[in-house]
């Protein structure tokens, strides 16, 4: 369910990305259900251009990013673990390299 397109998600797949992202984060379904629409629409909106954005860090800091999937070169060899559905992978164009976050970690303002 971690796929994404140009077009604009459905509701389903959102609701059910929502109820993932609930049962992880242990967040109200109202909380993940925003972070939910946010992620998605950030996603789709990284497949047209360079997006900026800020996220919570796994130590609790916030990171400002620059987010973008157009001028990204190919991701390198994937490690073999399984994917997580909540985990967000973009090119991240400040730092030159691949960046990923927890879904339930985007900021929304």
């Amino acid at each position: 369910m971690n796929t994404v397109s140009t077009t604009a998600p459905s509701r389903a797949d959102v609701v059910a990305f929502a109820w993932q992202i609930a049962r992880a984060a242990k967040l109200p379904f109202g909380e993940a259900s925003k972070k939910a629409w946010a992620t998605r629409k950030l996603q789709g909106q990284m497949q047209q251009r360079a997006v900026s954005f800020f996220y919570r860090k796994g130590d609790g800091t916030e990171r400002f990013a620059v987010g973008d999937m157009l001028a990204a070169p190919a991701p390198e060899k994937a490690s073999g673990k399984p994917t997580n559905a909540l985990v967000v992978r973009y090119y991240d164009t400040l730092a030159g390299g691949w960046r990923s976050f927890r879904a339930d970690r985007l900021i929304v303002a």
